[in-house]
């Protein structure tokens, strides 16, 4: 209660007609936007991008598997439980893209991913846009058009994997 008071307080005398939660949202949101728009600047060391890369493709493989298991039938479909699964994935998705550029060399890409930045960027787009699509149909509890979609993302992991990710 003596909380709530200070609070009171604190929002009108100290900052009167200022909303401060909403004013510290807006904050936090502006330094989150501005630290992904240096993220390439936090890898000092080619290898520190290469794990990010690999930590981020496990992340979405994993939750790529658990949507598969629905999508499959090898687990009851639930439908909330796939709409965030997909939108996870949609968060998800671009962020192992940050950590390929020159001087990350190594890990799991192969060289042509360095060496051919534009078909991989094309193969990196396609992935994007099967995986926008996916998230797209997961409310419409469609199963039909969310297989479909599934397949999509899983077309296009394949082919990039196929064409710049080195065996294992």
């Amino acid at each position: 209660m003596q909380m709530m008071t200070y609070m009171r307080y604190h929002r009108r005398v100290i900052y009167p007609g200022v909303n401060v939660m909403k004013t510290s949202v807006v904050v936090v949101a502006s330094c989150l936007t501005l630290l992904s728009l240096t993220a390439n600047a936090q890898f000092l060391k080619s290898k520190e991008a290469q794990d990010y890369r690999h930590h981020g493709m496990e992340f979405i493989g994993d939750n790529l598997k658990r949507m598969g298991h629905m999508v499959k039938g090898e687990q009851p479909y639930d439908k909330e439980a796939f709409i965030k699964y997909a939108n996870l994935l949609k968060t998800l998705a671009p962020l192992p893209f940050e950590a390929f550029y020159k001087g990350t060399e190594g890990g799991d890409a192969k060289d042509e991913v360095f060496s051919d930045p534009e078909g991989f960027n094309k193969a990196k787009d396609k992935m994007l846009v099967a995986v926008d699509r996916l998230a797209a149909e997961a409310p419409s509890g469609d199963m039909k058009k969310i297989k479909v979609a599934f397949g999509g993302v899983g077309q296009s992991c394949k082919a990039c994997h196929d064409n710049y990710r080195k065996d294992d």
